[in-house]
């Protein structure tokens, strides 16, 4: 809501792997303003009334629908023996998921989202055209943002 309707990005979301978590928008004409929302967002998910049960009810069902969705069996053999993920790791998951409740999603955006955020243990990459407006750069420039040209 806050990054396509206020801000004005096409799209954005989160996406998070074994070592990173990612928030990403794409066609952002606020970048920097996209980037204080997503550090607002942290303090957003730690107040009691903001994520529901039904909310985390839902997010479970959409996460059981990808991981218990059918795997081709290149993709099955890639999970076991590259990265030794057999169907008893995929259960322990399936009940870790189940555990989830407000209290245990507070605990790990204290631990591993809200620390980062305060002691500037972030990254950011602002990738697009290079014909930014002036006052965008200025700010990005202000905020120790660096412009690089790749290519």
């Amino acid at each position: 809501h806050e990054i396509r309707e206020k801000n004005g990005a096409y799209g954005g979301g989160a996406t998070q792997n074994k070592s990173l978590f990612a928030m990403f928008s794409y066609r952002d004409p606020s970048s920097f303003k996209t980037v204080q929302t997503f550090g607002e967002s942290i303090h957003w998910l730690l107040k009691n009334d903001n994520v529901t049960d039904t909310d985390i009810d839902q997010a479970l069902l959409s996460l059981f629908g990808s991981l218990d969705a059918p795997k081709c069996p290149s993709e099955k053999g890639y999970q076991e023996l590259l990265q030794d993920i057999d169907e008893s790791v995929r259960q322990q998951h399936r009940e870790q998921l189940l555990a989830v409740n407000k209290q245990s999603i507070r605990d790990v955006v204290d631990k591993y989202l809200v620390t980062p955020f305060e002691e500037n243990e972030v990254a950011y990459s602002i990738v697009g055209k290079q014909d930014i407006e002036e006052s965008d750069k200025n700010e990005l420039e202000n905020n120790q943002f660096k412009f690089v040209t790749l290519g």
